[in-house]
């Protein structure tokens, strides 16, 4: 027969979860109410799911709690929970910056009992200690979950510093002229290894430009349906996603978009890989920069 479950869940102090997991690095806990950023944190609750009995079989004979398994069968609860969380992240004039259930939270998990060599001892291990045992399930949900919504809020809004590699594509060919693009390697990889210095970020940015500057040029006589073209279609993608990266550091957002918009209707493989990736990377960095903003 499947237990019954008769628990209540825990009730937890909102003002120590907040103080122990709600930080975002670079950021200052506000000391009043006027906060440039505010982050709501709702939990549903500890949510018991199905307990459903199971056996685990061995060829050998051991004890358990004491008691010899006898035939090698030994019998257990598995037991089901949840405590889903969602984030919602807003700026003090109420503009909504982040606002999402974190999925990670809302899945069942599955504790599992200690094993016993027959039903009648799982049974009154159950009725003895079934309270303590899902406390316990309910404190470590609690836990686990609130480091990841510490892991949540540091990955979209905390000021880190980010190791990405990156590749700057550089066009050559011996029967046309493509001297802009050394230059413009040159260039963004000087702006690109400067940007991690605050005392360099002014003269990297300039130099990001100048690449930016190159690429938009190369792009006025871009034509990917003549094969022939100076700025042909892999010349142009090549391009596209170069000049794409480059306003994705210069927080040209709207910019970096449009590029991998254009990118994605030449529609080739490799660069359609390239293209979501760096798409996904602009959407984060656009939250990150606009919360930062506003602190």
């Amino acid at each position: 027969m499947i237990p019954v479950a008769d628990y209540t869940a825990q009730v937890y102090d909102a003002k120590t979860l907040a103080a122990t997991y709600v930080n975002v690095s670079g950021f200052q806990r506000a000391t009043g109410t006027d906060s440039d950023l505010r982050i709501t944190v709702t939990t549903d609750g500890f949510t018991l799911g199905p307990i459903a009995p199971a056996e685990v079989k061995s060829n050998t004979q051991v004890k358990l709690a004491g008691v010899s398994t006898g035939d090698g069968v030994k019998h257990l609860y598995e037991v089901s929970y949840k405590s889903p969380i969602s984030v919602k992240v807003s700026t003090k004039d109420g503009a909504v910056l982040l606002d999402e259930l974190i999925e990670a939270t809302n899945t069942y998990a599955v504790g599992k009992t200690e094993a016993f060599g027959n039903p009648d001892g799982l049974a009154k291990f159950w009725a003895a200690n079934q309270n303590a045992f899902l406390r316990q399930l309910d404190e470590n949900s609690m836990k686990a979950n609130m480091k990841l919504v510490t892991e949540y809020l540091d990955s979209k809004l905390g000021q880190r510093v980010i190791t990405r590699n990156t590749s700057i594509i550089v066009v050559s060919d011996k029967k046309a002229n493509y001297d802009e693009y050394p230059q413009a390697y040159e260039k963004a990889l000087m702006g690109y290894k400067g940007l991690s210095d605050p005392a360099r970020i002014a003269d990297a940015q300039k130099q990001i430009v100048e690449a930016v500057a190159l690429w938009n040029k190369a792009l006025t006589e871009s034509n990917p349906k003549d094969k022939k073209a100076r700025i042909d279609e892999k010349v142009t993608a090549a391009t596209l996603y170069n000049d794409a990266e480059a306003n994705l550091w210069l927080n040209n957002f709207d910019e970096a978009e449009r590029l991998l918009a254009r990118l994605k209707l030449l529609d080739i493989s490799r660069y359609n890989t390239m293209a979501n990736e760096l798409t996904t990377i602009v959407q984060d960095q656009r939250t990150r920069f606009n919360a930062n903003k506003k602190s």
